[in-house]
């Protein structure tokens, strides 16, 4: 780890599910010494501004429906929580992590209220710099 992902890793947990919770999460991670792009990820992430499918058909760019499907499973709707969450292969991924660190990092049921709740905690941090980077 870096000197940064261990300061953060110390800060208390505190639940917050609220936007004042997202705003936090998102302050926390510009904090840390990570690529820019990394960054500018887990930003589209907090705000459900990336390009996932679901997104790209409200804004009519993929009007199809059998081409809104996960490009990893082809299972489910792509929208922002399942390939970061909920598709298996990032379900392997995340145990490993959590088995490697001895702790269980995930705390919602989808991206978002996961940030909130990890609001100013070390988890938050933990899945910042490691887990996000591997999704992107």
């Amino acid at each position: 780890f870096t000197k940064s992902a261990y300061e953060a890793m110390t800060v208390c947990f505190e639940k917050d599910d609220s936007a004042e919770g997202l705003y936090s999460a998102c302050n926390i991670s510009w904090r840390l010494k990570i690529l820019f792009r990394i960054k500018a990820f887990e930003w589209r992430t907090f705000f459900n501004r990336l390009p996932t499918k679901d997104q790209l058909n409200k804004r009519g760019i993929i009007t199809d429906f059998k081409n809104l499907c996960c490009v990893f499973c082809s299972n489910e709707v792509e929208i922002l929580d399942h390939p970061l969450i909920f598709d298996e292969f990032s379900k392997i991924v995340r145990r490993k992590v959590e088995a490697w660190l001895g702790r269980r990092l995930w705390q919602g049921d989808s991206v978002r209220k996961s940030f909130g709740l990890c609001c100013n905690s070390y988890l938050l941090k933990i899945y910042i710099s490691l887990l996000l980077p591997f999704c992107y």
